[in-house]
C-alpha cells in the first residue's frame, strides 16, 4: 500500500512542469516535419505527380501483351457439306472423327518510333510535379510559422507565470508592510484596500496567465500530433534577454523575394505547363508512328491440314486524327483562357508580396524599437532597485519603498518580455513575407 502511494506521488512529481520533458524551438520544427498532418497530406500529392512523371514514360516503352486460348470442339454426328449444285449434292460424315483439342497462344508487340506530344507530356508532368513541390515548401514554412507564433505564445506565457508569482510575493509582502504601518497609524485604511486590491488583480492575472499556458500547451501538442495527456513543457531560455536577431541577414529585396516566393514559383510552374499543353493539343495534327509485330503458335491435336501451327506478321502502322468534333479546339481556347487567367493572378500575387513585406518590414521594425525601449525600462527599473536599496541601508527609505520598486522591476521585465516575443514574431514573419525560412535556427 505504501508502495503503490509512493509510486502515485512520484508519477504527479515528474508530470510538473519543472521535471516534464524540455522542447526547445527547433527540436519541435523537428518534431512537426515528421509527424504534421498537413506535411503529409502534400507529401503524398507529390508521390501522385511522381507517379504521373513515370505514367507518362511508359508511353516510350514497348507495349507486350500475351494471349492463350484453349479451344475444344467435338465435330462428331456431323455432317458437312462439300459440294452443293444443281444435280449434285454431296455430304461428308464427320461421325468418326476424334475431337479437337487445341492450346492458341498469341504474343503482340507494339513500339511508339514517332509521337510528337509525349515529349511536351513529360514537360507537362515535370512541371506539375515542380509546382506542387513548391506548394509543399509554402505549406511547410506557413505551417512552420504558425508553429513558431505557438511556440512563442507559450514560452512567452511560461514567463508570466513565474514573473506573476513573483510579484504576487512582493505584494504579499506590502500588503503586509502596509497593515503594519496601519497599525502604528502611518496608512490608512484606504492604503489597504488599494495594497489588498492591487493583491487580488495580480493573483487574478497569475490564474489567468495559467489558463492560457494550459490552453497554449494543448494547441502546441495538438500541433505536433501528441497525445494530449502526453507531459510538455517549453525550455525556458528559448528567447534570453542576450538573445540577438540578426537583422542584416533577414533584409532583402523585393526581387530576391519574388525569386524565394515558393507559392508565385508555383504560379509561373502552372503557367508554364499550359503553355506546354496548348502545345501539346496543337501537335494533335502530326501522325502517330508505331511499330507491330505479333507472333502466335498452335498446339493442336487433330485440326486440318490447311490450318497452320505459326504465324509471324510486322508492319509499320501511322495514324492521324483528320477531325474529333472541335474537341481540339475547344481544349486550346480553354487552356488560352486559363493561361491569361494565370497571368493577371501572377501580377496580382506580386503586388501582395510586396504590400507583405512592406508591413513586415514596417512592424519588424516597431517592434525592434519597443523591445529596445522596453529593454532600457528594464534597466532604468534595476537601477532604481539598487537606488532604493542603498536607501534603505541608509536609512532614507523604508522597506515598502524598496518593494514597490522591485515591484514595478518585475512589471518592466513582464514588458520586455511581451516586446521580445512579439520582436521574435515579427522577425519570422518578415522572414516568412520573403520567401525564406522563418525561423533563425
Amino acid at each position: 500500500m505504501r508502495l503503490s502511494v509512493l509510486c502515485i506521488l512520484f508519477a504527479c512529481i515528474m508530470q510538473h512542469p519543472v521535471y516534464s520533458e524540455r522542447l526547445s524551438l527547433k527540436e519541435a520544427v523537428e518534431e512537426f516535419k515528421s509527424n504534421g498532418i498537413a506535411l503529409k497530406i502534400y507529401h503524398l500529392k507529390l508521390s501522385q505527380e511522381k507517379a504521373k512523371i513515370r505514367q507518362v514514360w511508359s508511353h516510350l516503352l514497348p507495349k507486350i501483351d500475351v494471349a492463350a486460348e484453349q479451344i475444344h470442339n467435338d465435330l462428331r454426328g456431323t455432317r458437312q457439306i462439300t459440294s452443293v449444285t444443281a444435280l449434285d449434292n454431296q455430304e461428308t460424315n464427320l461421325q468418326n472423327l476424334d475431337p479437337i483439342n487445341a492450346l492458341r497462344l498469341r504474343v503482340s508487340l507494339v513500339q511508339p518510333i514517332y509521337d510528337k506530344n509525349i515529349p511536351l507530356k513529360l514537360k507537362v508532368s515535370f512541371l506539375e510535379y515542380e509546382a506542387q513541390a513548391y506548394a509543399y515548401k509554402r505549406t511547410e514554412q506557413e505551417q512552420v510559422l504558425e508553429l513558431a507564433q505557438l511556440y512563442y505564445e507559450t514560452a512567452h506565457t511560461q514567463q508570466l507565470i513565474l514573473l506573476a508569482k513573483k510579484d504576487v510575493i512582493i505584494l504579499e509582502k506590502q500588503l503586509e508592510e502596509i497593515k503594519s504601518k496601519k497599525m502604528l497609524k502611518l496608512n490608512t485604511r484606504e492604503n489597504v484596500l488599494q495594497a489588498e486590491i492591487a493583491l487580488a488583480n495580480s493573483q487574478q492575472k497569475r490564474m489567468e496567465h495559467r489558463q492560457n499556458y494550459t490552453l497554449f500547451i494543448t494547441k502546441l501538442k495538438h500541433k505536433l500530433g501528441r497525445n494530449r495527456k502526453d507531459s510538455l513543457n517549453i525550455e525556458e531560455k528559448s528567447l534570453t534577454p542576450e538573445f540577438k536577431f540578426d537583422i542584416i541577414e533577414t533584409l532583402g529585396t523585393l526581387e530576391s523575394a519574388l525569386e524565394q516566393r515558393s507559392d508565385l514559383l508555383q504560379l509561373l510552374k502552372e503557367q508554364e505547363s499550359l503553355k506546354a499543353r496548348i502545345k501539346t493539343e496543337k501537335n494533335r495534327k502530326w501522325p502517330v508512328i508505331t511499330f507491330n509485330t505479333t507472333y502466335g503458335f498452335t498446339n493442336k491435336e487433330k485440326f486440318s491440314v490447311s490450318s497452320r501451327d505459326r504465324d509471324f506478321s510486322w508492319g509499320v502502322e501511322g495514324s492521324v486524327r483528320l477531325f474529333n468534333g472541335f474537341e481540339t479546339l475547344s481544349k486550346i481556347k480553354e487552356y488560352t483562357l486559363l493561361l491569361e487567367e494565370s497571368k493577371l493572378i501572377i501580377e496580382l500575387k506580386k503586388q501582395e508580396i510586396h504590400l507583405e513585406i512592406n508591413d513586415a518590414l514596417y512592424a519588424m521594425e516597431l517592434s525592434q524599437k519597443k523591445q529596445k525601449d522596453a529593454s532600457i525600462h528594464r534597466e532604468l527599473a534595476e537601477g532604481m532597485v539598487s537606488k532604493e536599496i542603498r536607501k534603505f541601508e541608509l536609512g532614507n527609505a523604508t522597506k515598502l519603498d524598496v518593494l514597490i520598486a522591485k515591484k514595478e522591476l518585475y512589471d518592466a521585465i513582464a514588458q520586455e518580455s511581451i516586446r521580445r516575443y512579439e520582436f521574435a514574431g515579427a522577425i519570422s514573419e518578415y522572414r516568412y513575407a520573403m520567401g525564406n525560412n522563418p525561423l533563425l535556427l
